[in-house]
């Protein structure tokens, strides 16, 4: 079948049902779906990426939290022994 009755949406098998809005016409035509469904799938990617966004903003938390920790360890490291240790 040429592209030209392809795109025109002549012959082929019974037409599908919405949310397509082009009808398939033979295994070379490509079946188009409709602006709402199109809209919904960016919905979702959108927020997809929130998500995504949000995960990394609490991993960076999280990160920043476990080095406060570590400098904290650090400088109690530091502090001199306590003085029961020097008490006789």
């Amino acid at each position: 079948m040429h592209k030209s009755e392809c795109a025109a949406g002549l012959g082929g098998p019974k037409p599908l049902k919405p949310p397509y809005v082009m009808r398939y016409v033979s295994p070379g035509c490509v079946i188009i779906r409709a602006e709402k469904e199109e809209e919904e799938e960016e919905e979702e990617e959108e927020e997809e990426e929130e998500e995504e966004e949000e995960e990394e903003e609490e991993e960076e938390e999280e990160e920043e939290e476990e080095e406060e920790e570590e400098e904290e360890e650090e400088a109690a490291a530091v502090k001199p022994p306590a003085l029961s240790k020097w008490i006789i």
